[in-house]
């Protein structure tokens, strides 16, 4: 029984790490996006490149 349980939390664990990555990797394109947008939009934000 214990055993199943660990195997269980495992998983869990596994698949959270998965989803938090992917939802990293959304919100940075997100993000990217949104910079390129404003620096196209009339370079609301200055960054030296």
């Amino acid at each position: 029984m214990k055993v199943i349980r660990q195997i269980r939390k495992g998983i869990l664990m596994l698949m959270d790490l998965i989803l938090n990555g992917f939802q990293h990797s959304l919100l940075w394109i997100c993000f990217k996006n949104i910079i390129y947008e404003a620096l196209l939009d009339g370079n609301h934000i200055a960054i030296d490149s």
